[in-house]
């Protein structure tokens, strides 16, 4: 790899988990996440904040925008940073009503981000243009 190329560039095919191992440093919020996708901690002991924190962290680390990917049997969400991080994106379809798109304090959402019961699984996290597409694949 040359070292002319961006963060952008230098994570452009690594996986999510690789990008958050690259961001993880000694950040204890990126770290519970790490263990959380390697299966090395349980659910109920990540904080609701570490979930942004980690995206925050991996696009200040690698310039890659990784957001949260979740599925239901009714639909799909996505769910990102906007470029100051204090709010949360969301785009998401519901089969009930459809396309819809809001934009949320970062605080507010992370309130509601509880996923503890076993019908709850994590979400995701993938690249930005990936969970675009997927959620496209509902249109």
């Amino acid at each position: 790899m040359s070292q002319s190329q961006t963060p952008t560039q230098k994570g452009i095919d690594d996986e999510p988990l690789e990008l958050i191992r690259r961001a993880e440093h000694s950040r204890t919020t990126v770290r519970r996440i790490r263990e959380l996708l390697e299966g090395d901690r349980c659910i109920s002991t990540i904080k609701q904040g570490d979930w942004f924190s980690t995206i925050e962290h991996v696009r200040d680390e690698t310039g890659v925008d990784l957001v949260l990917f979740s599925e239901n049997r009714f639909g799909a969400s996505v769910k990102g940073l906007d470029e100051s991080g204090l709010w949360v994106v969301s785009a998401s379809y519901d089969e009930r009503v459809g396309f819809g798109k809001s934009k949320r304090p970062r605080w507010d959402v992370e309130d509601g981000l509880t996923f503890l019961q076993p019908d709850d699984p994590h979400p995701e996290f993938c690249r930005l243009e990936d969970a675009k597409a997927r959620l496209e694949q509902y249109r």
